[in-house]
């Protein structure tokens, strides 16, 4: 059979199979496959490779295919390989362009389509993806290879000029236009000619178990040994902060911003691990701003990691999670400056994920705090979009950002596929879904808005929803660690709340939507209830910051929680002066938006009230 009956019996195949699969596989990447699969295929053969297997747009856990894995054994080692293959039409780029250094841009090509990954970098993450998280290839059973052809290009110096000279180590395995007889002999003296048996099989029936992109690395970073892959954007921002470690000689104050589940926390461990490796220091630190973190860090790493503010010592890096919850944010960075003597401060913060009015750690306030600075401190800011936690799925939490805005509006959104949403009418319903997930070894759990009291004891039922016969204790103070590593069955039975959230991600979420936020159809406006909160240090900072006054039950009432001058009170009623401040709204807002962005795979929600429900699920469905 020759090259071209071969490439038609191929495209044939992918178009009856795109008829039965979820798979789809549009026109240009058919009109692709008829222009790139004869030029590979003939090389191939003229290789001498005809035994050898081709495995063609392989999926990946990014939402991406792999255009081409050739695989066979290796002439030299006998070993089991496969080679990724990156097949591309370009024929030039904007030379223009040098705001990323993982992304190009096209010419010729419609704007919104034009920011393409630098083929170089693409196969890298591929490469990285299948040693990490591939079941059947993670431990070396297979040796990995990368190539890039593109066959239509002619300025190969392109690719490796300006920015893209990082790739120049690499340059020897990408071939351009007019490069095909060094291709071919790259190929023959690669491969044996010989089936490949079982190495196939090991590739197509593996599955992909994604690394879990969280503290569980911490210790990974410190011990500079290898972690799961960065994303394109994640790794222009990690060329960008490494030329400043490299190069700075001045104090750095690096602001790293981005949604809940843009990766930001994996991100600041990867820069943890590449200062290590490139400055050799071991003074370096990875510190937070809550209790539970702090408690499950100590958790995966066995080393009692000091709260930001306790750091004692000198340190060249500092890196601070859920910078957003800082308080004092100016005396904090003073004694890190100038006691701790600190050269490198990365923060990684989110505006819309500050739920206190103590916390100040929104973006303004770290650059008012370099300008006002009498220390000489370089200010660097990078931004993260491109979301991870959702099945990858940004148009959950671009939904979820536009509901709970001040104002929230609809706007056009892709379809959400993947990522379970289900509003379920009975909590037990749900209750049964997560233990399901449990059963199946994912990580399932409750959280809801701190609307009932907090006795801190787990064996009392603090959640009640009797109208539900639903009741469950809070998760635990003393076991943070031991409730959100799920160490045993009961760890999903204790709800968890915005101060357990922040910071965490589950596999399956159970949400409960209570009566502190509702939408008044009548005024189109979110409508916040303090009345309904129980988190009485919160409602405690706004009477301090706006006035008003608390108003509690007398000493006979049944819920005593509160130790006020030596007596016990429940926090019944908040009386504000002041009417309902925007700062006090957006607060609760970002509460719902952090507690419904906590899970991987899929969230089920109950609500109170069906006026609510019906407005979420416009901007959800």
């Amino acid at each position: 059979m020759s090259s071209d009956e071969l490439v038609e019996k191929m495209l044939d195949k992918f178009q009856s199979f795109d008829e039965d699969s979820e798979i789809e596989f549009n026109d240009n990447e058919v009109l692709s496959w008829k222009n790139s699969l004869p030029i590979l295929i003939k090389l191939i053969n003229q290789s001498g490779l005809t035994d050898l297997d081709l495995i063609m747009e392989y999926e990946t856990p990014l939402n991406s295919r792999i255009d081409a894995l050739l695989v066979g054994y290796n002439k030299v080692t006998n070993r089991p390989t496969a080679m990724i293959i990156e097949l591309k039409q370009w024929q030039s780029i904007n030379t223009e362009f040098t705001e990323s250094n993982t992304f190009v841009k096209l010419d010729n090509v419609e704007e919104e389509s034009s920011n393409r990954s630098h083929p170089i970098a693409q196969t890298h993450t591929y490469r990285s993806h299948l040693k990490c998280n591939h079941s059947n290839l993670g431990d070396n059973q297979v040796d990995i290879l990368e190539i890039q052809y593109l066959h239509n290009y002619k300025n190969k110096e392109e690719l490796f000029s300006n920015q893209y000279d990082i790739y120049n180590s690499k340059r020897e395995n990408c071939f351009v236009l007019g490069e095909e007889n060094r291709l071919i002999e790259l190929l023959r003296t690669t491969f044996d000619n010989r089936e490949p048996g079982e190495i196939t099989n090991l590739i197509v029936t593996g599955q992909y178990s994604m690394e879990k992109q969280g503290y569980e690395n911490l210790a990974k970073a410190l011990n500079s040994q290898e972690i799961s892959p960065l994303l394109d954007e994640q790794r222009d921002v990690s060329v960008r902060v490494s030329k400043l470690f490299r190069e700075s000689k001045d104090k750095q104050l690096i602001i790293i911003s981005g949604d809940c589940g843009t990766g930001k926390t994996y991100l600041g461990l990867y820069l943890l691990k590449l200062f290590i490796d490139i400055t050799k220091s071991k003074q370096v630190v990875f510190t937070v701003t809550s209790k539970i973190l702090n408690a499950i860090i100590n958790g995966h790493t066995e080393n009692d990691i000091p709260y930001v503010n306790g750091l004692r010592g000198q340190f060249d890096l500092v890196i601070i999670d859920e910078a957003h919850r800082l308080p004092e944010l100016n005396k904090v960075l003073d004694k890190l400056y100038n006691e701790n003597k600190v050269k490198f401060v990365i923060v990684l913060q989110d505006d819309r994920q500050r739920v206190r009015i103590n916390e100040e750690g929104l973006r303004q306030n770290f650059y008012d705090y370099v300008e006002k600075s009498p220390l000489n401190i370089e200010l660097h800011q990078e931004y993260l979009s491109i979301q991870k936690r959702s099945m990858y799925e940004s148009s959950y939490v671009d939904r979820i950002n536009d509901l709970f805005s001040l104002s929230p509006v609809m706007k056009e959104y892709t379809k959400i596929d993947g990522y379970d949403i289900q509003v379920i009418n009975k909590l037990n319903d749900i209750d049964l879904l997560l233990d399901n997930h449990v059963n199946n070894n994912e990580k399932a759990q409750w959280f809801a808005p701190f609307c009932w009291e907090w006795t801190r004891n787990i064996r009392n039922n603090d959640v009640q929803i009797l109208e539900e016969n639903f009741t469950k204790p809070w998760n635990p103070k003393n076991e943070q660690f031991e409730w959100y590593s799920e160490i045993g069955k009961h760890h999903k039975d204790r709800i968890g709340c915005i101060y357990t959230a922040q910071g965490l991600d589950f596999d399956y979420v159970g949400y409960i939507f209570w009566e502190d936020l509702s939408w008044s159809l009548e005024k189109n406006d979110w409508i916040v209830n303090l009345n309904k909160s129980q988190d009485i240090i919160f409602i405690r900072e706004i009477v301090q910051k706006y006035g008003g006054q608390l108003k509690y039950f007398d000493k006979n009432n049944k819920y005593w929680v509160v130790n006020r001058n030596g007596r016990e009170y429940k926090l019944n009623t908040f009386i504000a002066k002041f009417g309902n401040p925007e700062e006090v709204k957006e607060l609760i807002l970002n509460t719902y938006r952090v507690l419904m962005t906590r899970a991987r795979k899929g969230i089920y929600i109950w609500f109170k009230d069906n006026e609510t429900k019906e407005k979420v699920m416009e901007f959800l469905n």
